[in-house]
């Protein structure tokens, strides 16, 4: 398959999408033993922008360039997604788009869209618990009662 640099809202728009999440700091990220912080959102979405860049060069063996930003661009901005699922989906495909680095999967990049991916499906899990009025710790028990809405497929 092919690999190509998204555009900038795609970034954007994962950046953004912390907001919604409660509890969750979006400038601060562990990173092989260390707390990286951020003083914008724009500098996590220029971490991630590089890596999508990083991947694709090497996969072409080009030499593309990196975003822009403008200071405070993206923190005035609400996002536009509405559902956590496009947030991880939007996650997936900027993840694909910067594995062809070798050096991608220990990367910071990586490492925030795995924590960020993580903190939507936690959010996905309270919601659903929520809606189903089971406490979500209870979800780990296997038991007939807490099955929540969802039909295998055969």
């Amino acid at each position: 398959m092919s690999s190509f640099i998204v555009d900038k809202e795609h970034i954007e728009q994962i950046v953004l999408y912390t907001k919604k999440l409660k509890g969750y700091d979006p400038y601060r990220y562990h990173h092989n033993g260390e707390l990286k912080t951020f003083n914008h959102l724009e500098s996590v979405a220029h971490v991630l922008a590089d890596a999508n860049v990083k991947g694709v060069n090497y996969r072409y063996q080009e030499e593309n360039k990196m975003y822009y930003w403008l200071s405070g661009e993206i923190e005035s901005q609400m996002p536009k997604i509405k559902n956590p699922i496009q947030a991880i989906q939007l996650i997936n495909c900027l993840s694909y788009q910067c594995c062809d680095d070798p050096s991608f999967d220990n990367s910071l990049a990586n490492t925030i869209l795995e924590s960020i991916k993580s903190a939507v499906t936690r959010y996905i899990i309270d919601q659903e618990c929520k809606r189903n009025n089971i406490e979500s710790w209870k979800v780990w028990e296997y038991k007939e009662d807490l099955i929540l809405n969802y039909e295998e497929v055969a």
